[in-house]
């Protein structure tokens, strides 16, 4: 273009047009490839998944402009068992044709969901979402009944391959209806998680509604199964699945591996450095399951594939516990936690290699709990807590001293909430998020 003062007038017209018809059809061009969906009422909501469903409107970004009402809410409570004249929900997605894009709530919320299929799998106002971003949405005075992969906004979480450039990123969701599952991956958010590539996350979350199921059942998440192929001479830690800054305070029941965050969480990882997050959460709600249960998991569950590296699994393996804490009521029949965290911590080494791996690599939790952090052997198994794990009696929880404590690592690490006292009387006393530091 320097040289352009020496083309013949003629010529430079020709080339200034051409460069303005360039720069104009590629402006086109990038606003076409952002083309976001408004969706401003029920209707056009249902008329969305039916697209999707259709495997169209692919990696698009959708956003809500108002609150939606898919019922009238009146005696939503009871639509588990009756529910006339209410329009039953097909979920957004399916294993077929999932959802693939954004979708903002804008902070709005979704109310009367209703869906009940006792033989339904992947049943949510998501069926199924594959590498896909979905936040600021609530979900309330809702009923979602199915058999399996069930949760209050999305059933099953996927991923299309081990190194996606997208990962599913599950952020500002909340949940305050009733999520129930005939059989296993029921959640208040999400039934199931499953993904193969990193650095996915599941992050300021809550759930105060009831999530009901047999196993693998959670406040937010009923089970995830994390599964990473890497390369055996990839010494650089990789992040793997942070969970955090997420909360539950509604009632969580199943048969076995029964959380307030999540039920199970599984981590496959084949000769790959990667890190587990799960870290700055809270469950005050009621847990109760027959074994298995803890206020944030009822199981961690950590396999390693390796080679010639068996002396050295937490090299292979980090996983990040901290700054949780459980205040409320841990009810488990047949098999004793490890403490009213987690259920069970367990390796495909066995427990003990797990536990010594939290205690090095994390921060403190904390625990109302009025056994003291003694091993005990129960059907034959070793069961200790981490040493990270700090046991407290609840008044100790609900003071000034206790918050100042929860702060000290949430002011450390970038895009961890702080905390608070809660003033309002919302969370039984107990600390509350305050709002996400600038």
């Amino acid at each position: 273009m320097k040289n352009l003062k020496k083309t013949p007038w003629h010529y430079r017209i020709i080339i200034t047009l051409l460069f303005v018809s360039l720069s104009a059809h590629s402006q086109v061009k990038k606003k076409q490839s952002q083309t976001i969906i408004e969706i401003s009422n029920a209707e056009e909501l249902r008329d969305f998944a039916r697209q999707v469903n259709a495997g169209e409107n692919k990696n698009k970004t959708v956003v809500l402009n108002s609150d939606i009402f898919l019922n009238d809410t009146t005696g939503w409570q009871k639509w588990d068992n009756t529910a006339v004249n209410k329009k039953m929900w097909i979920p957004i997605g399916t294993r077929k044709c999932p959802f693939m894009g954004t979708f903002d709530g804008q902070n709005h919320t979704i109310y009367g969901l209703y869906i009940n299929r006792k033989r339904g799998f992947c049943q949510g106002l998501f069926g199924v979402i594959s590498d896909a971003a979905i936040k600021n949405l609530s979900v309330k005075a809702s009923v979602v009944k199915g058999c399996q992969f069930v949760g209050g906004i999305i059933g099953c979480a996927l991923s299309t391959s081990y190194y996606s450039n997208q990962n599913n990123i599950i952020s500002n969701c909340h949940h305050s209806g009733k999520v129930m599952g005939g059989r296993n991956g029921i959640g208040g958010i999400i039934g199931l998680f499953f993904m193969n590539p990193f650095n996915s996350q599941i992050t300021n979350c809550s759930n105060e509604g009831l999530v009901e199921g047999q196993n693998l059942v959670g406040g937010i998440m009923g089970g995830s199964y994390i599964n990473v192929i890497g390369n055996e001479d990839n010494k650089k830690k990789l992040p793997g699945t942070a969970i955090y800054n997420c909360c539950n305070r509604g009632d969580i029941s199943g048969f076995g591996n029964v959380g307030g965050i999540v039920g199970r969480h599984i981590t496959e990882s084949h000769k790959q450095l990667l890190a587990d997050t799960l870290t700055n959460c809270y469950n005050t709600g009621t847990i109760t399951a027959r074994k298995w249960a803890g206020g944030i998991a009822g199981e961690l569950l950590k396999i390693t594939i390796h080679n010639q590296l068996e002396n050295q699994i937490d090299l292979y393996i980090p996983f990040i516990f901290s700054n949780c804490y459980n205040a409320g009521v841990i009810n488990c029949t047949y098999s004793h936690t490890h403490d009213n965290l987690v259920g069970r911590y367990i390796t495909d080494t066995g427990s003990l290699p797990f536990i010594k791996l939290i205690g090095k690599n994390s921060s403190f939790c904390f625990t109302t709990c009025e056994k003291e952090n003694k091993p005990s052997i129960i059907n034959g198994e070793l069961i200790v807590s981490p040493a990270n794990i700090i046991w407290m009696e609840e008044k100790e929880m609900r003071t000034e001293a206790f918050v100042k404590r929860l702060n000290e690592y949430s002011q450390q690490h970038p895009g961890i909430y702080t905390w608070s006292i809660d003033s309002l009387n919302t969370n039984k006393g107990f600390p509350v998020f305050s709002k996400q530091k600038p």
